[in-house]
């Protein structure tokens, strides 16, 4: 690449300057470690600020679930299957009724955001761990 980079910018005959491509290869990769830099700590903070937020939202969730008496619906699809072949389309429908839907929504977005910065933050200590064994 560097010698077909060369060739193209030296073409021009009015300004011959040899060491320009050169020049750009080491400024595309001081560039590219920095945006790394940046990716990893932006990744690092928000992984961090996700794993923070965890925590009130599981102990959000499962404290609706004790209010909404989904753990009592439970309990009694296991205890009593005689009332629930009776009645189980009311069952069913109170059943999801009483799912707290919007702390499940809360806490899968902020495992989704954590598992995704986990993952940037493993790509981008490998990258960075490459760039700095190849210098």
């Amino acid at each position: 690449m560097e010698r077909d980079l060369s060739t193209i910018l030296c073409s021009h005959p009015e300004n011959p300057r040899f060491d320009l491509a050169e020049d750009i290869c080491i400024h595309v990769h001081k560039y590219n470690a920095r945006q790394g830099v940046i990716k990893l700590w932006v990744s690092i903070v928000i992984g961090a600020s996700s794993f923070i937020v965890l925590i009130p939202a599981v102990t959000d969730m499962t404290s609706q679930f004790r209010q909404s008496g989904f753990y009592e619906y439970t309990s009694l699809l296991f205890s009593d299957g005689g009332k629930f072949s009776a009645y189980g389309q009311d069952f069913a429908m109170a059943l999801g009724e009483s799912i707290p839907m919007f702390s499940i929504i809360i806490f899968l977005v902020v495992v989704v955001v954590l598992l995704w910065s986990v993952r940037n933050i493993l790509k981008q200590s490998k990258y960075q761990h490459l760039r700095l064994s190849t210098n």
